[in-house]
């Protein structure tokens, strides 16, 4: 770049992890009515079910009702046939190629959803947990005001981040 020339960026086509995620960005745009692809929001927050006590956590029935569209799954191999064509060659190269992988990507779809949300899921129940056991603290009439104090500075430093 200092010497003013500019090479192109190289993309490993053949990489596995790397055509995966562009074939489940295949998917997600054919799923969804109308031309509008799924919704996905700006958290997990928006397609989790946090209601309940403990919070249920299942994917939101529209979002499950994505991942269970056949029609959806169809619609993303036969655009991604068309992608993968363009360098098949080179994934033929590789050893994780076989002449289903595209299926059962598009297969594990929803595996692929849930083990993704499974993460966010853990640390959101560790929260509530800690939560818990600050809230104890707090209302506890029998521990000293400097614990209590403790617990609702934790609290407050959760609820802040």
């Amino acid at each position: 770049m200092v010497a003013g020339a500019v090479a192109p960026p190289r993309l490993d086509l053949a990489n596995e992890d790397l055509v995966r995620a562009h074939i489940h960005a295949i998917w997600l745009a054919e799923t969804g009515y109308g031309g509008h692809s799924l919704s996905l929001g700006k958290s997990l927050r928006d397609i989790l079910d946090l209601s309940g006590q403990p919070p249920a956590l299942k994917v939101l029935d529209f979002v499950q009702a994505a991942l269970d569209d056949d029609t959806a799954r169809r619609r993303a191999k036969r655009h991604a046939e068309h992608v993968l064509a363009t360098f098949r060659e080179q994934m033929e190269a590789t050893d994780w190629w076989s002449p289903n992988w595209l299926e059962d990507t598009l297969n594990q779809v929803g595996l692929q959803f849930e083990q993704a949300c499974r993460r966010w899921r853990e640390l959101y129940l560790s929260a509530l947990k800690q939560q818990e056991i600050q809230n104890a603290i707090v209302l506890d009439a029998s521990r000293p005001a400097k614990d209590k104090e403790a617990a609702r500075r934790l609290r407050a430093r959760r609820s802040s981040s």
